[in-house]
C-alpha cells in the first residue's frame, strides 16, 4: 500500500485559480512597490480584535470581543455603494432587517474572539476565542461546522496550513495543538513554552509550526515528531506579530516595543533587527514570490515597507537549534552560519488614524490592511467616517486593543474603503 502524502492533494478548481493568479501576479522591486488597500472599521467601540483576508481579497473576516465573527463580501458591499462612492449611505444600514449590506454574522463563541483565519481555498474560516473553543464555519453557507474544545483556557491564535486541511491554535493553557478538520481531537500538542503561545504560523512546506509566547520566544516544532527544533530567544518584550518567509529560510518576530526581529531558521541566528515603529507590531506580512517585501502595522497608525537584500555578512547570535544528541560545535555553528539578509526601511503609509490589525500580501501582489478607526484628541472626525458622525452614531474615542484584554461590547460596526496608497 503506497503511503499517502502528508499534504493532500490540491483540487482541480483550486490549482487552476492560483495559476491564474500567479500569471497575472505582479513583479514586486524597489522600483515597482506594491500597492496598499487599508480598511477601515469605524463604529466598532474598541471591540474589533482581529482580521483576515481571503487570498483573493474578496472577504475579509473579523473577530469581535462580542463574541461574533463578520465576514464582509466586498464585492457585495462595493455593489451597494456604487449609488454614492466614497460616501457610507445609511440606506446601507438598513438592508436586510438593520444590518449592512455584504456582512454575514456568525454566532457561536461564548467569549470574546482573539483571532480568525481562512483556509487555504476560502471555503472554510477558522476563529479561536476566549471560551477555549476552536470553531470552523463555512462562509458559503454561513453556518458553524463543528466546535473544537481541547484547549483549558483562551485561544490566542489560529492559523490554517498553507496548502491542506491541518491548523494549528495556541492558548493560554502554554501548549499549541495541530488539528485536522475531520477529526475532533488534536493530532499533536506541542509543549515547552513557560508562558501563554500567543501566536502560531505555519511553514510553507506545511512540515513545521512557528510560535511565540509570553515567554519572549519562538520556537520551531516538527509536526510530524511533536519535537521543537528551533528555539530562538532573546527577544527585548513580548511577540505581538510573526510572519515566515515564502521560502521558509525566516521567521519575523514583531514585538510589544516596536522592534522587529528577523531569524534564520536553518542556523537559529538573528540576521535583522528593524527599528521604526512605536508601539507594538501587530501585523506582518511577506510579499510573495521573492519575498522582496516585509510589510508591518501596528499601534501607530503606520503601514511600513522593508526591502530585503538577500547578500551580507554572517549573522549576529541570538538562538540555537534544538540537538536531540547535543549541541554542535562550535566550528559546525561557524560553518553553517548563513549570509545575513539586509532589510531596509523602504516606505512608510500614514493611515487616516487606523490602528492596523491585520496584514496580508493577496494572490497578486496587493497589500491588504485593516483596522479600526482612532478618533483624533482634538475630536474632529476626517475621511469617510465623517457620514458615521452625522448619522448620530458613537464613535471611539480610543483604540487600545490588547489581545488578552477584553474590551466594551461593540454594536454594529462599519467597514469602508478608507485608503488605497497606488504604486509609485
Amino acid at each position: 500500500v503506497e503511503p499517502k502524502p502528508f499534504v493532500p492533494t490540491l483540487s482541480e478548481e483550486v490549482t487552476s485559480t492560483w495559476l491564474s493568479d500567479l500569471e497575472a501576479r505582479a513583479p514586486l522591486s524597489t522600483a515597482s512597490p506594491p500597492s496598499c488597500c487599508i480598511f477601515t472599521f469605524a463604529n466598532t467601540r474598541q471591540s474589533l480584535t482581529s482580521l483576515a483576508f481571503s487570498c483573493d481579497a474578496a472577504r475579509v473576516a473579523a473577530g469581535f470581543a462580542d463574541s461574533s465573527v463578520r465576514l464582509y463580501d466586498l464585492q457585495q458591499m462595493s455593489k451597494g455603494r456604487a449609488r454614492q462612492p466614497g460616501v457610507a449611505d445609511t440606506r446601507d444600514l438598513e438592508e436586510e432587517g438593520g444590518l449592512q449590506q455584504g456582512v454575514t454574522f456568525l454566532h457561536g463563541h461564548s467569549a470574546a474572539v482573539h483571532a480568525v483565519d481562512f483556509a487555504h481555498d476560502s471555503r472554510l474560516l477558522l476563529s479561536a476565542s476566549s471560551d477555549g473553543s476552536v470553531r470552523l464555519w463555512s462562509p458559503d453557507l454561513a453556518a458553524a461546522v463543528c466546535a473544537l474544545h481541547s484547549h483549558m483556557l483562551p485561544v490566542w491564535d489560529v492559523s490554517v496550513c498553507p496548502l491542506g486541511y491541518l491548523f494549528a491554535s495556541a492558548s493560554a493553557d502554554r501548549t499549541a495543538r495541530v488539528w485536522v478538520t475531520d477529526r475532533s481531537k488534536p493530532l499533536r500538542i506541542l509543549t515547552g513554552h513557560q508562558a501563554d503561545v500567543d501566536l502560531v504560523r505555519w511553514h510553507p512546506n506545511c512540515h513545521y509550526v512557528a510560535t511565540a509566547s509570553t515567554d519572549r520566544t519562538v520556537r520551531l516544532w516538527d509536526v510530524h515528531s511533536g519535537e521543537c527544533v528551533r528555539f530562538l530567544g532573546g527577544h527585548r518584550s513580548s511577540p505581538s506579530s510573526l510572519a515566515m518567509s515564502p521560502d521558509g529560510r525566516q521567521a519575523a518576530c514583531g514585538c510589544d516595543d516596536g522592534s522587529i526581529v528577523v531569524w534564520d531558521l536553518g542556523s537559529a541566528r538573528r540576521v535583522a533587527s528593524l527599528q521604526g515603529h512605536v508601539g507594538p507590531v501587530w501585523g506582518l506580512a511577506y510579499s510573495h514570490g521573492a519575498g522582496a517585501f516585509l510589510a508591518s502595522g501596528g499601534a501607530d497608525e503606520t503601514v511600513r515597507l522593508w526591502s530585503a537584500d538577500l547578500h551580507g555578512e554572517e549573522g549576529a547570535e541570538g538562538g540555537h537549534a534544538a540537538q536531540p544528541h547535543g549541541r554542535a560545535s562550535k566550528q559546525q555553528q561557524a560553518a553553517a552560519a548563513p549570509p545575513s539578509t539586509s532589510y531596509t526601511a523602504f516606505k512608510t503609509f500614514r493611515t487616516k488614524h487606523i490602528s492596523v490589525m491585520g496584514l496580508s500580501f493577496s494572490n497578486r501582489q496587493l497589500l491588504l490592511a485593516g483596522g479600526a478607526f482612532t478618533a483624533p484628541a482634538g475630536g474632529s472626525k476626517t475621511g469617510g467616517c465623517e457620514a458615521e458622525a452625522r448619522k448620530g452614531s458613537s464613535m471611539i474615542q480610543q483604540h487600545n486593543v490588547q489581545r488578552k484584554m477584553v474590551p466594551h461590547q461593540g454594536d454594529m460596526s462599519h467597514i469602508e474603503i478608507c485608503q488605497c496608497f497606488k504604486k509609485l
